[in-house]
């Protein structure tokens, strides 16, 4: 997965809420094994928001959440959903991630989100709508940036 943080909010004293945004995502994998090897994930109404939830100062580690999410997901056995929080039209589905001030790596998390189908179309039960959903990914930030309280 590829992501552009578009903006960060520079200063200090900052609110972690909407401290910066995701303006670009690409998708490069995805695996569903039973609706084929590479479904094809698009992100829709970015940008998306970032907000910074905690600090570890002995750790450099900084605690969060990206929020506003809304992916379209098919297949080419013409299976097609929404990937969201409540809705198929809500933009409110949100993943939890962990970045290093030290090594400038930001991970999104499988864990901790509120993703989920909506408007399942044609993927023979295999997904459905309200089935869960989640998203993970790995990736350096360059530059690297020091996040050091929300």
């Amino acid at each position: 997965m590829a992501w552009k943080i578009g903006t960060l909010k520079s200063g200090s004293g900052l609110p972690g809420t909407g401290i910066g945004s995701i303006t670009t995502v690409g998708f490069t994998s995805c695996l569903l094994p039973p609706l084929g090897p590479r479904p094809t994930l698009r992100a829709r109404d970015l940008p998306w928001h970032l907000n910074v939830l905690s600090y570890n100062d002995a750790t450099g580690v900084v605690t969060g959440s990206l929020s506003h999410l809304q992916i379209r997901f098919s297949s080419f056995v013409s299976c097609t959903a929404v990937i969201d929080g409540t809705s198929g039209t809500a933009s409110d589905g949100t993943v939890k991630f962990s970045y290093s001030d030290r090594t400038g790596v930001l991970q999104v998390r499988a864990t901790g989100g509120n993703l989920h189908f909506y408007n399942v179309q044609g993927c023979a039960g295999l997904i459905n709508t309200g089935d869960s959903a989640s998203i993970s990914a790995t990736f350096t930030v360059s530059p690297k940036q020091a996040i050091t309280s929300p």
